[in-house]
């Protein structure tokens, strides 16, 4: 029943291609190439659109725990390292307020490969001209990309400066633990 119907289903796409001079077999190679050429198509079209896909969504996964100020969602979406300097304390997280860090939608302008486990995203946020450089992961349990480190560029006063969050955090944390041990 079914080798009827797909030699039915042959003849009908052999004749709507006007392969009708072509063996059995040479409409099947036929049809074979049309479907792969077809499937590379559409892999291309669908990866056309999903080039960013993982650092968009790490991004906004970070952005999104800084706009809520969840500690839970910063641990699921930052690596070890900048665990360990900016949020040694569940209180840590409130501390991001004082950070001036631009608000509003991003969009990726350049991603660039370090190696298979790190890659460097510049992001500019839409409204300002101001750009965000971050440092993405690959967390090695979860497989997924996460923040390890994201670089502010400042200027006051003509001066350019270029600040790394986690620099700044651990200072601020640092500056914390010393009063509160004083």
């Amino acid at each position: 029943m079914f080798r009827h119907s797909a030699c039915c289903l042959l003849k009908l796409v052999c004749n709507a291609f006007s392969w009708t001079c072509l063996s059995y077999r040479q409409q099947q190679l036929q049809l074979l190439s049309l479907t792969v050429w077809g499937m590379l198509g559409v892999a291309m079209f669908w990866n056309m659109g999903c080039s960013h896909f993982m650092e968009a969504r790490a991004i906004k996964q970070f952005a999104e725990a800084m706009q809520e100020t969840d500690y839970d969602q910063f641990l699921a979406s930052t690596s070890e390292e900048f665990e360990k300097k900016a949020l040694r304390e569940k209180a840590s997280v409130e501390d991001f307020k004082l950070l001036k860090f631009p608000k509003g939608k991003t969009s990726i302008d350049n991603v660039e490969d370090i190696s298979d486990t790190e890659k460097e995203v510049t992001v500019s946020i839409k409204g300002t001209k101001r750009k965000l450089r971050y440092t993405l992961v690959k967390n090695e349990e979860t497989d997924k990309w996460v923040v390890d480190d994201v670089l502010i560029r400042q200027k006051k006063d003509g001066v350019h400066v270029t600040k790394s969050i986690t620099e700044q955090m651990n200072l601020l944390q640092s500056v914390r633990e010393f009063l509160a041990a004083w």
